[in-house]
């Protein structure tokens, strides 16, 4: 058993505690915008490329024929083994993405509205230095 462990009895605690820690150490990643944005648009070309493999295979699969047997086969296996690079699902990936892309929308949302805040301030600053020069 690590050291970690030996100051929490409890499952729980010792879940809790190692959660804590995994959170600290994530958040000490420094995360540049640049590798942020290769990383959404890495999972944006995953999730495009499963996507486009299922509309393929829903469109063969009412078909019955060797060939679109042996066709369905290989996407089911294409499809499986980006869902492996990916390290995930499609229905994670999407997820995944969904929130990425709201994150940005907010993130763009709050520079507009510091941005709008801070011309404010200083139309306001201006104003006052005006009215005291005269």
């Amino acid at each position: 058993m690590p050291e970690f462990f030996r100051y929490y009895p409890s499952r729980r605690q010792q879940l809790a505690a190692l959660a804590a820690f995994i959170n600290t150490f994530i958040r000490k990643i420094p995360f540049r915008l640049v590798v942020w944005e290769e990383f959404s648009k890495e999972i944006e070309r995953a999730v495009e490329e499963l996507t486009h493999l299922e509309r393929e295979l829903e469109k063969i699969e009412t078909r019955v024929d060797a060939d679109v047997q042996n066709h369905t086969r290989e996407l089911k296996w294409g499809i499986r083994q980006r869902e492996a690079t990916a390290g995930a699902p499609l229905a994670d990936l999407q997820r995944t993405l969904n929130i990425i892309q709201q994150g940005e929308q907010e993130g763009e949302r709050a520079k507009k509205d510091l941005v709008e805040a801070n011309l404010r301030l200083v139309v306001s600053v201006a104003k006052k230095y005006l009215w005291f020069r005269g």
